[in-house]
């Protein structure tokens, strides 16, 4: 999965850039806390966009997960001092096929992304199959 946060500049325009920086390692938290297994793996890729490697799961499984994500970041509030901050995120998501290359498998995870960002947002998306 690629999940990325949907309006982050906002977030940083509106509170100010230590917020945003709260709002990212809350979201880190609330992702790790819903990937337990040794085998998950949750990593910042960069800015508000996250990888989430789920060995042994397929696409319908990543979606059903993902489903939970998005409600779980939907509902809750991230409070720092006194700001309350809502947000949701969007989600690509790709099954590795064999004889993929990573890069090509991160290219149609990403492709998804952006995808569920472009038909708005606050949903998950699963890639073509290569």
């Amino acid at each position: 999965m690629m999940a990325d946060i949907d309006h982050f500049k906002r977030i940083n325009d509106t509170y100010g850039h230590p917020i945003g920086d709260f709002v990212l390692k809350e979201l880190v938290k609330s992702l790790q806390g819903m990937f337990t297994r040794d085998v998950d793996l949750v990593a910042r890729m960069g800015g508000e966009e996250f990888a989430i490697l789920l060995p042994d799961y397929t696409a319908e499984t990543a979606l059903k997960k993902a489903d939970e994500v998005l409600e779980r970041v939907r509902h809750d509030a991230f409070v720092h001092e006194s700001h309350e901050i809502r947000f949701t995120i969007s989600i690509g998501i790709a099954q590795l096929s064999p004889s993929e290359t990573v890069a090509a498998w991160y290219k149609r995870a990403d492709l998804a992304l952006y995808n569920s960002k472009n038909t708005g947002r606050n949903k998950a998306t699963v890639a073509a199959t290569s």
